[in-house]
């Protein structure tokens, strides 16, 4: 399973399906929205893409590993 930040889905979307990768799935939580891509024949997995909402503020994460 991979991912990727996009800066326009729909415009993604597009991309990967005229390149043979079908859109299998799209949702949208509050600040991101998401799709699913069938990329196992190439990549053996499926693929992930997002685009953050232009006004979602990124969150911290509690913690970076390795610790300082």
């Amino acid at each position: 399973f991979g991912w990727m930040v996009v800066p326009d889905l729909a415009g993604a979307i597009r991309t990967m399906e005229s390149k043979g990768f079908p859109c299998l799935m799209t949702a949208r939580i509050p600040g991101i929205r998401f799709a699913y891509f069938d990329t196992t024949t190439a990549l053996g997995a499926l693929l992930e893409a997002f685009e953050l909402d232009k006004s979602a503020k990124p969150r911290l994460p509690d913690r970076v590993w390795p610790g300082k």
